[in-house]
């Protein structure tokens, strides 16, 4: 059951398969605590979130239409639980735990190497926390989650010239705080 495309693993656990569903958990679990932690900046509380998005779509698993992506549907849940308890909460996150989780999050591995050696990885994880939160949401799902426009665009339901947009203008707020820094070599 390993080899099952994500959709085929969906459809098995439509028809009642809960292994279907452990393999599912077994290989999103860590990306979406992860993708929700960036969003929370809160380890636990990103797991919470996590555990909400695994239950809604164990609860919900008939509405999924097979034909489309899994991947994009369980990150769109993740996404909408995390900007519930966001709202819900009105968290503010201070500067000083923005660093924290900062310093935590992975980027891509060359671009690390080049951060890690001219010192910048911090002023690039503060100044992404500083942008407004759809542009960060759609840099995170990009370069971080790594997922096409395509995706992206499924995740936060709009249009995939508004992912383009959002990405653009995230980079122009970007350069504006990180005059000193070259962002193309790391976005």
């Amino acid at each position: 059951m390993k080899r099952l495309t994500d959709e085929q693993l969906a459809a098995k656990l439509q028809e009642g398969d809960h292994e279907a569903f452990g393999l599912i958990i077994d290989k999103y679990e860590s990306a979406i605590v992860r993708y929700a932690n960036r969003l929370v900046n809160d380890h636990d509380i990103a797991e919470d979130v996590a555990q909400e998005a695994f239950i809604k779509t164990y609860r919900d698993i008939q509405s999924f239409d097979t034909k489309r992506k899994f991947s994009s549907w369980l990150y769109r849940i993740a996404h909408n639980e995390a900007i519930d308890y966001i709202r819900k909460n009105k968290r503010i996150v201070g500067l000083d735990e923005a660093i924290e989780v900062a310093s935590e999050i992975d980027l891509h591995k060359t671009a690390q190497k080049n951060l890690d050696k001219s010192g910048t990885k911090d002023k690039l994880e503060k100044a992404i926390n500083k942008i407004s939160s759809k542009y960060r949401e759609a840099v995170i799902l990009r370069f971080y989650e790594e997922k096409e426009y395509e995706e992206i665009a499924e995740i936060l339901h709009v249009p995939i010239g508004t992912v383009g947009t959002y990405i653009s203008r995230a980079k122009k707020e970007l350069k504006e705080q990180l005059s000193d820094i070259n962002i193309e070599d790391y976005l």
